[in-house]
């Protein structure tokens, strides 16, 4: 059981992923020029990605598949390529 000054961390550390995670999203984006259009989208992916993994807004295999599916989503790489590593045999 969580105490109320716990609970009320736990509540502001996740609505911080939730506003922290588009930014760093659009930060990353905006400020990566240099690179070609499917490096800079995953770049930015990876951002946001990682700010909710640290704020663990959602949990974190959810996490981890909603940035193989935003990289199919805005054409970093068509699915087949994605998500063939999520069957390869070494994994299992």
């Amino acid at each position: 059981m969580l105490s109320a000054a716990e609970a009320a961390f736990e509540r502001g550390r996740r609505i911080a992923g939730v506003v922290l995670a588009p930014v760093a999203f659009a930060a990353v984006y905006l400020a990566s020029d240099g690179l070609p259009g499917p490096g800079r989208t995953l770049a930015a992916i990876l951002a946001a990605v990682v700010v909710l993994w640290v704020t663990e807004t959602l949990p974190l295999p959810v996490t981890a598949l909603l940035g193989a599916v935003l990289a199919v989503l805005l054409g970093v790489a068509p699915a087949r390529e994605v998500f063939a590593h999520f069957g390869d045999p070494i994994i299992f």
